[in-house]
């Protein structure tokens, strides 16, 4: 997929019949700036973009064991969410960020990502769910309590914008 000869990794995919297969991944490039690719294969094969798109992030000089955000990759009405864990406010304890990616490579969403939770502590694993109206649900564990795992929610709708409360809606708290 790619021709690049950097370290390539956190390679996250997903296919929709009609319209073919995405794939996102972490590129780690020179003076340690880590940044998310991602390419769109139509269903005979054919790659959709000349080239692998750059997402419009960068993780400039992380230690080496915090460079690989998480990527995840979810079809939506003919366009695609990714997802990742983010290290830019903290160099401990990761937030959640997502943008969106039309049909033809643009990025539609804010430069550097859309910040679904960026509260206190470790915000991780996020998983997304299409909304089937353009927008996205992303789930994520977190552990804002410092004491526990908890699963918090966000919907975001077809331009970007948090539907529900700032950093999250509590779905799961273990006792």
């Amino acid at each position: 997929v790619s021709t690049g000869t950097e370290h390539q990794s956190s390679v996250n995919m997903t296919y929709e019949p009609e319209a073919g297969l995405w794939l996102a991944w972490v590129n780690e490039e020179e003076h340690n700036n880590t940044n998310c690719y991602y390419q769109k294969f139509t269903p005979d094969g054919a790659r959709s973009f000349p080239k692998d798109k750059k997402m419009l992030y960068t993780q400039l000089t992380s230690p080496p064991e915090l460079k690989n955000p998480h990527i995840l990759c979810v079809y939506g009405e003919g366009e695609a969410f990714v997802c990742w864990e983010d290290y830019r406010n903290d160099p401990k304890f990761p937030d959640i960020y997502l943008t969106k990616i039309d049909d033809k490579g643009k990025v539609l969403w804010q430069y550097g990502g859309v910040p679904v939770c960026t509260i206190e502590g470790d915000q991780s694993r996020p998983v997304m769910a299409s909304d089937g109206n353009g927008g996205v649900y992303v789930a994520w564990v977190d552990r804002r309590s410092k004491v526990k795992d908890e699963v918090y929610v966000q919907h975001l709708d077809p331009n970007g914008k948090i539907l529900f409360e700032k950093n999250g809606k509590l779905i799961c708290s273990a006792n």
